[in-house]
């Protein structure tokens, strides 16, 4: 017979493998098989999370995926197809039907987690949450456990064909994402010497002091930079050398429509190719 010792040690390891995979799995993006094509056809994207060194495959769900869409010149295109279809690739195979600028988006549903208060307060700091850090503060709840809703916001910069005027402009359309990065500037474009500005987004207004990392997608790698989003929300960086990159951050408030959770959590990526 196992013992309620065995039993209570079981527990115990799931509880924290549970929550060490909670608070190393904070990236999310999207990873396409190429993020420029020469003609319409598919491409596979893979959904990601993790950090580049320990990264690995989100398990698509299909009662997790909110939306799942592409936006060209053309308009905006449903892609939840590939949603259903991901059990046999285990990639979502997304239909790019035009030339042109493609910026695929997926947005999940909401998840809760509970953290405890050493581990939280690191994961706040290290997303640079100081909106949160700032109110556990001031509540006196900075030796308490933390508790959030958390969803995602993915982009990817997809290119069929060469770049256009029309492209261009339509990179700086927001899509109406939670929390939303913008790139000003076309990353295939982007070449040493020069700057890649980019644009912040919550709930439509740009947002002042969010930390935005210039990250790596390339599997084991552990480059990294960081910088805050300026008052108008915008910040910007220098040429990193070609590869798979992307602009992550992470933005949270109180919440006001559940009392299981203190904070309500966005994580918010675009990921892009680097010449």
């Amino acid at each position: 017979m196992t013992s309620i010792r065995a039993i209570t040690t079981v527990c115990l390891t799931i509880a924290t493998l549970s929550s060490a995979l909670a608070a190393s799995a904070h990236d999310f993006w999207l990873e396409p098989t190429q993020y420029h094509i020469d003609a319409p056809g598919l491409v596979p994207v893979s959904v990601m999370i993790g950090h580049p060194s320990d990264q690995m495959t989100w398990p698509v769900s299909a009662d997790r995926v909110v939306a799942l869409r592409t936006l060209s010149t053309d308009g905006v295109t449903d892609q939840q197809s590939s949603v259903s279809n991901y059990g046999a690739m285990e990639m979502l195979l997304v239909e790019l039907d035009t030339s042109g600028l493609h910026v695929l988006t997926i947005e999940t549903n909401r998840a809760f987690s509970d953290l405890p208060a050493a581990k939280f307060e690191d994961y706040l700091a290290e997303e640079g949450l100081s909106l949160i850090q700032l109110d556990r503060v001031q509540r006196q709840a900075t030796e308490r456990s933390g508790t959030e809703l958390y969803s995602r916001r993915g982009k990817a910069i997809l290119q069929v064909g060469p770049i256009t005027t029309a492209d261009r402009t339509l990179l700086r359309r927001p899509l109406g994402l939670t929390l939303e990065i913008m790139t000003l500037d076309h990353p295939l474009e982007w070449m040493e010497e020069s700057m890649l500005n980019a644009e912040v987004l919550f709930r439509g207004a740009p947002i002042a002091g969010v930390t935005v990392g210039l990250v790596s997608t390339e599997a084991g790698s552990d480059k990294v930079v960081h910088s805050k989003t300026a008052a108008d929300g915008t910040v910007s960086f220098a040429y990193p050398g070609p590869g798979m990159w992307m602009l992550h951050a992470v933005w949270g408030d109180r919440s006001t429509v559940s009392e299981r959770a203190d904070y309500n959590t966005i994580f918010s990526s675009v990921s892009f190719e680097v010449r």
